[in-house]
């Protein structure tokens, strides 16, 4: 018992020190989760946006391609306009 007393006296400055440490790690470990959060609910925000933008930009590619068929059949309805031929300057 004499030799164990003088050893956990020894020890407890190096626990001390360990357990700070560990406390340090365990509040820099939330921080990352806390950021790691955000940065899922940014990922998610970007997520939707982009799936909205797909969504608005494959509507209007079906709008201009129903434009470029309707615009065909305009021009296989009506006649030709004949070009005038401009003069040209001296």
């Amino acid at each position: 018992m004499a030799r164990i007393g003088p050893a956990l006296q020894e020890l407890g400055p190096v626990l001390r020190r360990m357990s700070v440490r560990l406390e340090a790690m365990d509040h820099r470990m939330e921080v990352m989760d806390h950021r790691t959060e955000s940065m899922d609910h940014r990922l998610e925000a970007v997520d939707r946006r982009l799936d909205a933008t797909n969504r608005v930009v494959g509507a209007m590619s079906v709008r201009l391609a129903d434009l470029s068929e309707d615009v065909a059949e305009l021009k296989r309805q009506w006649p030709a306009v004949p070009r005038q031929r401009r003069k040209r300057r001296k």
